[in-house]
């Protein structure tokens, strides 16, 4: 697979899913479209696509499905045949919240199973994804090949967390504590903190909001 850096790939990714809400808006979209879109550069727009191997977009523009299909592929994200094995770990108000599998409906993951640390909560829930103990996470990810977590621990035990799923074989974690957590080489992890989020916006305006 070729090697995308970091912030490009963050980019197509934005943009994929702004395809995805063009797809019925016409066949073809220009980089001064995207630019309009997104406050990037058309320069910015027509190095990241380069990347791709994909050409034209100044005129005439780019083919939506085309496009679409060309970062779907570059990224390995492709929908489809099962999609990339994913699992919840901690099952408070926030990790519930995801079991219903909507937010990753047609994309190119799949919602594996889910654990807790209690038996009670576990057997409270009611969904259709599989509820395990942390104690079976030795077993569970590398039976189900889940590669990808979304930890929602209390942060206390983030790092502890995150120790045993690279150690069970997860090689990309979205942490939504607000523990900075240490990973190998080969460990990616994206942190979702609102918080941090929140602050970006506000430093990014420019302006008091």
């Amino acid at each position: 697979m070729k090697q995308i850096p970091i912030p490009s790939r963050r980019r197509l990714v934005t943009l994929s899913q702004i395809l995805q809400q063009l797809k019925k808006n016409g066949a073809r979209v220009t980089s001064s479209e995207i630019s309009a879109l997104t406050g990037w550069s058309d320069a910015t727009i027509r190095r990241d696509i380069s990347l791709l191997c994909v050409h034209s977009g100044r005129s005439n523009g780019y083919e939506v499905a085309a496009l679409r299909e060309a970062i779907a592929a570059a990224l390995d994200i492709r929908a489809g045949n099962g999609g990339k094995r994913c699992c919840i770990v901690g099952l408070g108000p926030l990790g519930s919240s995801l079991l219903s599998g909507t937010a990753f409906s047609g994309s190119a993951f799949s919602l594996a199973a889910a654990f807790d640390t209690s038996m009670n909560r576990i057997e409270l829930l009611d969904s259709d994804i599989p509820l395990y103990l942390t104690t079976e996470l030795k077993t569970v990810i590398p039976a189900k090949e889940i590669t990808l977590a979304v930890l929602c621990v209390p942060d206390q035990i983030a790092q502890e967390m995150a120790d045993r799923l690279v150690s069970f074989g997860i090689r990309g974690i979205v942490n939504y504590t607000n523990t900075i957590l240490s990973v190998p080489d080969g460990v990616t992890v994206e942190n979702a903190n609102v918080v941090t989020a929140l602050t970006r916006i506000v430093g990014a305006s420019g302006s008091s909001l």
